[in-house]
């Protein structure tokens, strides 16, 4: 494996066949060429900001894309790009503008989204540079599971349009 998920987020997890493909990924996340999106529901109503926190691992960044805001279950579905990537990275940010992500209960996001069992946080899209090589996707895109697909189309009307329109 090239990177991890989270115990409970799902998506997007790129293993290589070859020394080489590892040493070219490992060098797009050291150089910040590649891509990494991520879907997440956090309670409140969450602004586009960057977060941007010092901790024992360093400096670390985080580009928040608000999509959209369902005031009936309290709660904004917002499109999380990493600039870096640390353990819980998403989560212990979310909970640092005081909004964890809706049901996690390490980071104190208290009950889930009805329906859920935990929090919901989907590694959706890799972007990959356009110096990949030639085998290697410009993207690729994880399917969500059942229970984020559910969540997504009950309580975010638009959300697809409307994040595929913020990275472009």
């Amino acid at each position: 494996p090239l990177h991890r998920l989270d115990k409970d987020t799902t998506g997007i997890l790129c293993f290589s066949r070859t020394l080489a493909g590892a040493q070219w990924f490992s060098q797009c996340l050291r150089e910040k060429t590649v891509g990494k999106y991520y879907l997440g529901i956090v309670r409140g109503t969450m602004q586009t900001q960057r977060i941007t926190t010092d901790d024992e691992g360093g400096k670390t960044m985080t580009q928040c894309y608000s999509i959209e805001y369902n005031k009936d279950i309290d709660a904004s579905l917002i499109l999380f790009k990493l600039i870096t990537g640390k353990k819980h990275q998403i989560r212990k940010h979310a909970v640092s503008v005081g909004l964890p992500l809706a049901g996690d209960r390490k980071y104190h996001g208290g009950n889930p989204l009805p329906a859920c069992k935990h929090y919901l946080l989907h590694a959706w899209r890799l972007y990959f540079p356009t110096s990949r090589p030639a085998d290697i996707p410009a993207c690729i895109e994880a399917p969500m599971f059942s229970e984020m697909e559910m969540c997504l189309n009950r309580y975010f009307s638009d959300w697809r349009k409307t994040a595929a329109a913020i990275i472009q």
